[in-house]
């Protein structure tokens, strides 16, 4: 176990991370498609590399050594397809936060308020999607720092285009540095919060079968995320090359993190 601290630390530098995109979105005036492009496809490679290289393999590993090699291999693939489910179902009751990215075709007079709100339903569903995610980077730094390192790496680089997802449209849409970046900072606190109530009700259950089923569900939720919506959107701006580039570069970037770590 790495301890509470350090996991708290992780899991609050990821959800702060938010606020990188923020300020990217708000002091860049004109951010531009190619940038967030890349950006959405970095944290596609990221993700899903993080879930193929090292959740999926741990939580075979922790559920194995407490349920049996084939019981075992059986729950982290049961978890896996629970993680999709449960994003699934969160992607069907929540507005989709990539709808936020594309043009407005609003006339100018509305297109304001139209940006604002869509800001504002964008930062909603962010922060609903970033609770679990704050559980997850906690469970994972509780139980090994070398896990939970990018954990929190890939979080991290994923909640960076996410905070500009929620502050752009809200700077574009009411002029308001203030206002854009402390909303997106706040989408991004609840991550912190998550930690803290999984150290507070969950902690004192912890054993290797539910680390791996944790495990084994964020893998799913991370793999359904990369799939129907980052790597949806980064495509989506009509610069498939700088998506696909961004894709190449997150996948080596996390391979390069957990060789080093």
């Amino acid at each position: 176990m790495t301890g509470v601290i350090p996991a708290l630390v992780m899991s609050t530098l990821a959800g702060l991370s938010t606020s990188i995109g923020g300020l990217i979105a708000v002091f860049a005036r004109r951010t531009g498609t190619r940038m967030l492009s890349f950006a959405l496809g970095l944290s596609a490679g990221v993700m899903v590399t993080v879930s193929f290289v090292e959740l999926l393999p741990e939580a075979r590993h922790s559920l194995s050594g407490a349920l049996g090699a084939s019981a075992g291999g059986a729950a982290a693939a049961a978890s896996l397809l629970g993680g999709f489910a449960v994003a699934m179902l969160i992607d069907r009751l929540i507005p989709d936060p990539s709808g936020a990215h594309g043009p407005s075709d609003a006339s100018p007079r509305t297109q304001g308020q139209s940006l604002a709100r869509m800001g504002l339903v964008t930062a909603l569903a962010m922060t609903l999607h970033n609770f679990p995610e704050g559980i997850a980077t906690f469970m994972a730094g509780y139980s090994n720092f070398r896990l939970g390192l990018p954990v929190t790496i890939s979080i991290s680089l994923h909640n960076i285009p996410e905070g500009i997802a929620v502050s752009m449209p809200i700077f574009y849409g009411t002029g308001s540095r203030k206002r854009a970046l402390g909303i997106s900072t706040l989408s991004g606190l609840s991550e912190p919060l998550g930690a803290l109530l999984a150290f507070l009700i969950l902690a004192p259950f912890l054993s290797s079968a539910l680390l791996g089923v944790i495990f084994g569900a964020v893998a799913g939720i991370m793999i359904y995320l990369s799939f129907q919506e980052l790597i949806p959107a980064s495509e989506g701006y009509g610069h498939l090359e700088l998506a696909l580039l961004g894709i190449a570069g997150g996948s080596a970037v996390m391979l390069a993190a957990i060789k080093l770590f």
